[in-house]
């Protein structure tokens, strides 16, 4: 089986008739722009054409000329997708020695202006994310969306995070306002999640801890109950603050006492002939007179 080059699934004619699609103008809009870009091309089979890490076909290769024409053709439709002032940059970049002949390293340099590639940019984009602090952002969701903006950007400048690592980062910044999910994710990892985690996994632990923190704030957030009450057999309620006349609260003090009409002795009998009966608090609910 032939090696993969970018001539090998190319479009059976180079009539293609790629349409526009916003343009590139922020650092801000690469990603997106960058989707749009595969998903135009993806519909004519063009896609591989802008992947540098897919070999070209070499000048023998039997489709070489057609993938010349058509790679040059993306070329020319990649520049007129970009702001006039990225394109300027473009330009500059070609008379200092960056080819962009072709569509996939029009691609990479477009790229490289946007995001940036000095080493110094990687570098600290890399370090930024790596030693994000939760205290530094008012919320889980501001800490969970910088972070989660921070590892893509150093994935783009080609100082990778994997996900596994930066779901790491993650957990241990929320560990101490999330214990509970925290120790539950981790519990969840599968025994190869290292290798094997993706990028989805990634943002779908990042989504999560957004709404988890979003739940323990609402939870905060609720006002404490009353203290309840104690009620009397005919379903009165009190409470052990009452105003006097002059208008100062004062607590009262509650005395276990027999009804109206009825003597002490017989009152303690009766007391000792029935079941006791608690409130919800556990407390004996005897009549309680004042």
């Amino acid at each position: 089986m032939a090696a993969r080059t970018q001539a090998t699934r190319l479009p059976a004619t180079d009539l293609v008739r790629m349409g526009a699609i916003e343009k590139l103008t922020t650092r801000q809009d690469f990603e997106t722009w960058s989707f749009l870009v595969t998903s135009m091309l993806g519909q004519f089979d063009l896609e591989d054409l802008i992947d540098s890490t897919i070999p070209r076909p070499a000048e023998d290769h039997p489709h070489h000329d057609r993938w010349s024409r058509l790679s040059k053709k993306v070329r020319c439709w990649l520049t007129l997708q970009i702001d006039s002032s990225i394109v300027r940059e473009l330009r500059d970049e070609s008379s200092t020695g960056w080819s962009i002949a072709y569509a996939d390293e029009t691609y990479e340099v477009i790229r490289r202006i946007i995001v940036g590639h000095a080493h110094t940019k990687a570098k600290s984009t890399w370090k930024s994310a790596i030693f994000m602090k939760r205290e530094d952002y008012g919320s889980v969701e501001q800490y969970v969306t910088a972070f989660r903006q921070h590892v893509k950007a150093a994935n783009l400048l080609k100082t990778p995070i994997s996900p596994f690592c930066a779901s790491l980062l993650l957990l241990e910044q929320l560990e101490k306002e999330l214990p509970g999910w925290t120790g539950s994710i981790e519990a969840g990892f599968r025994s190869d999640i290292a290798e094997t985690m993706t990028e989805n996994e990634f943002h779908e632990i990042c989504c999560a801890a957004i709404d988890e923190g979003n739940n323990d704030n609402a939870d905060r957030s609720k006002p404490t109950s009353d203290k309840p009450r104690s009620s009397d057999p005919n379903g009165n309620t009190s409470s052990n603050l009452s105003s006097s006349s002059n208008g100062q609260t004062h607590i009262q003090k509650h005395r276990m006492a027999p009804p109206k009409g009825k003597s002490a002795r017989q009152y303690v009998a009766e007391w000792r002939a029935h079941e006791p009966q608690r409130t919800p608090e556990g407390n004996y609910n005897y009549n309680i007179v004042r």
